[in-house]
């Protein structure tokens, strides 16, 4: 997860080490928005103006949230539309699905 409060260099990193190509930004304990690889092509083009930029002046809106037990044809069809959904399980975020979790889960 992302901080709205992180600055943007510490989560490009993250997201760099980590292979990750979008995280939720959170507020506390609540999902506020989004982060995700889009930013890389932003930062080159305006790197002067995002270098010192915090996520919350950059986030996108937020994954679509679905319940742990939901259906797989939910995801794909939520996953035409968004880069990632995110799962919750007793009111908390317990995991986040992409297209490549589902390209994984089908070579199997």
């Amino acid at each position: 997860f992302a901080k709205e409060d992180d600055k943007l260099e510490k989560i490009m990193k993250l997201m760099k080490e980590k292979a990750i190509s979008q995280l939720p930004v959170l507020r506390g304990n609540d999902v506020v928005g989004s982060i995700s690889d889009d930013i890389f092509i932003d930062i080159t083009e305006h790197k002067e103006k995002l270098e010192n930029a915090r996520i919350r002046d950059i986030m996108q809106e937020t994954f679509p949230t679905i319940p742990e037990k939901s259906d797989l044809e939910i995801v794909t069809n939520l996953l035409h539309y968004y880069k990632a959904v995110l799962v919750k399980k007793d009111g908390k975020i317990t995991g986040i699905i992409t297209k490549s979790d589902l390209i994984k889960a089908i070579k199997r």
